[in-house]
């Protein structure tokens, strides 16, 4: 048979068994997570358009973000939006081109004048790229000044998080594996008695 319907008939064979194992896969994913945090990398840069940042990954990869410029919108009620000013980076890796990001902030009008900053993020299975916009000069920003467009992005660049994730999903699966009833023949008491009746006695001898 094929490898998958042989792994699930082995795992049914004794679910308790295999249900703990894979708990185990996954509680070494996630402490396999945490124990990356020491590599995370991080670079603070202030960008004008058209300039570029860099930043190295721990595991070998060279990222190139070029500040394309800060885009705004303002007041929309129909959403709760004060205003909203969205930076936009064109993101290689290993000069691949990886696409356009945005990191934004917004003000909202309720609550009280509430500004949240919105994060671009690009996974990978080994890594995750985060970029932040940290500051950048928004009142002339918003009136349109187009020589005010300087900004400050934090780029962070963390190995692993996905596994966060993907051992807690192992962790679950293995639980319901190992918790999950075995469809067993139960002998009920009409079946054992009808058994019982039925036997002959063993001869004795003399």
């Amino acid at each position: 048979e094929g490898v998958l319907p042989a792994f699930y008939h082995l795992v049914s064979r004794n679910r308790r068994r295999w249900g703990g194992y894979i708990v185990h896969v996954g509680v070494v994913f996630i402490f396999a997570a945490f124990a990356a945090a020491p590599w995370y990398q991080e670079v603070r840069q202030t960008l004008e358009p058209g300039e570029v940042a860099l930043a190295q990954s721990p595991l070998g990869h060279t990222y190139e973000l070029t500040y394309e410029g800060i885009s705004t919108n303002v007041r929309d009620p129909d959403k709760n939006l004060q205003w909203q000013a969205i930076a936009l980076l064109s993101v290689k890796r290993d000069g691949e081109p990886l696409g356009t990001f945005t990191t934004e902030k917004r003000r909202y009008i309720r609550p009280e004048a509430q500004l949240i900053t919105e994060v671009g993020i690009k996974s990978f299975p080994l890594e995750d790229l985060y970029i932040i916009l940290v500051d950048a000069d928004l009142n002339r920003i918003l009136s349109g000044d187009a020589a005010g467009q300087a900004a400050t992005f934090t780029i962070l660049i963390k190995p692993l998080v996905g596994w966060i994730w993907a051992g807690g999903l192992i962790l679950t699966l293995g639980s319901l594996i190992a918790m999950w009833p075995s469809a067993e023949r139960v002998r009920t008491p009409s079946n054992a008695a009808s058994r019982s009746a039925g036997a002959q006695p063993l001869p004795t001898g003399d």
